[in-house]
């Protein structure tokens, strides 16, 4: 199976590769790293990618080829609250 490429992802097709799940973790010294899981809806498979984005718009991670993706898969958790 082949991954998206980093031009599919950062085009942003709604009705192609839908992001799914999105956050930011704010422990970058110079911004966030990002965490975002799209939904390749022609096979029905699940990318995870990882990169950093910088406050400044200097650095950003996914269009310059610096980044991480893996395949994963949707798992349902339940979660009993009491209110």
């Amino acid at each position: 199976m082949n991954e998206p490429t980093k031009e599919q992802l950062l085009e942003f097709d709604e009705k192609i590769l839908p992001i799914v799940s999105e956050t930011h973790d704010a422990s970058y010294r110079h911004g966030a790293y990002i965490t975002q899981v799209f939904h390749r809806i022609s096979d029905n498979t699940f990318w995870k990618v990882l990169y950093s984005l910088s406050t400044d718009g200097e650095e950003h991670g996914l269009a310059q080829g610096v980044y991480k993706i893996s395949q994963v898969y949707p798992k349902q958790i339940i979660m009993t609250v009491y209110e």
